[in-house]
C-alpha cells in the first residue's frame, strides 16, 4: 500500500529530520489504522543506527505497546516510505 501519489520521499538524513517528518509519519498511520496512528503519536523518535529507528513510548501504555509490536511492519512500511529510507522499528518503553 502506497501512502500517498506523491513522488518518493528525500531520504531522512538524520534524526532531526526523521523527528521533523514524525507528524506526517503519524499521520499516514493513522489513514492505515487510527488506532496504530494514536499509539505512534505517543512515541518519540530517540535513535537511529543504520536501518534501526527506535521510538520511545513517552508514558507506560501496555495497550499502545502491544499494537505498536503487532504492527510492526505496517508502521515500517510507511515509515520506510515517508522517510525515503529503509526502516527497522524499533519500541522502547520509558
Amino acid at each position: 500500500m502506497q501512502v500517498s501519489q506523491r513522488e518518493p520521499a528525500t531520504p531522512a538524513a538524520d534524526l532531526a529530520e526523521i523527528r521533523a517528518r514524525w507528524p506526517d509519519a503519524v499521520a499516514a498511520l493513522r489513514t492505515r489504522s487510527r488506532f496504530l496512528g494514536e499509539a505512534l503519536s505517543c512515541t518519540d523518535p530517540t535513535g537511529l543506527e543504520g536501518p534501526v529507528l527506535t521510538a520511545t513510548i513517552r508514558e507506560a501504555n501496555p495497550l499502545f505497546s502491544e499494537r505498536l509490536a503487532d504492527q510492526r511492519a505496517a508502521a515500517e512500511e510507511v515509515l520506510t516510505e515517508l522517510l525515503g529510507r529503509p526502516v527497522q522499528l524499533r519500541i522502547e518503553q520509558p
